[in-house]
């Protein structure tokens, strides 16, 4: 009983932070958006070679673990993709040669659209990703409020350089939710 006792505030205190983090992502929004942007030294054909190949993503992006082919989803090709949180389900939405690919993650309380956009630039090669993310439990929504927006997106330009041999310049931008949707409307049209 004595054990219990000295645990007991440590408790309660851990169940005030928990229930203070519900009630502040409770009056965050689900949805939110982030941008950030990479320069690389070399031609967009050899950026576009890695990034088109969503199978070939763990031989060089940490987050990815495994990434296996699955059944379509809605005409679109699916892959089911082992990250250190556990399994999602990536859809590749759109692709084309003109450098964009897009594409949803479902990791069940992250759910959420990345849009890649690849251009020439005269420094080599601009790489512009978006993310219009979902998170629907307000705790989860908390939590976030410690998490830079733009981490994974700098994790992923970053991976992306070292496996090019270059180190990127990496720019974060910011964006609304609106204009990230507008924006990723305007360039599906």
């Amino acid at each position: 009983m004595g054990i219990l006792k000295k645990l007991l505030p440590l408790l309660v205190l851990l169940l005030a932070l928990a229930a203070l983090l519900f009630v502040a992502g409770w009056f965050r929004p689900e949805r939110h958006a982030a941008r950030t942007r990479g320069v690389y030294r070399v031609p967009t054909e050899k950026v576009w070679e890695r990034l088109a190949n969503v199978q070939v993503w763990p031989s060089w992006l940490e987050a990815f673990h495994t990434v296996s082919s699955r059944p379509d989803v809605d005409g679109h090709d699916a892959y089911s993709v082992g990250t250190e949180f556990g399994d999602a389900v990536l859809v590749v939405e759109h692709q084309d040669d003109s450098g964009r690919l897009t594409t949803l993650l479902d990791a069940g309380a992250f759910q959420g659209r990345w849009i890649y956009e690849l251009k020439d630039v005269p420094a080599g090669s601009e790489l512009t990703i978006t993310e219009i993310g979902d998170v629907g439990n307000p705790f989860l929504r908390g939590v976030m409020m410690f998490k830079d927006p733009h981490e994974s997106m700098r994790d992923f330009l970053t991976d992306l350089g070292r496996a090019l041999e270059v180190e990127p310049s990496i720019e974060d931008i910011d964006v609304t939710v609106e204009q990230a949707e507008a924006d990723a409307t305007r360039r599906e049209e």
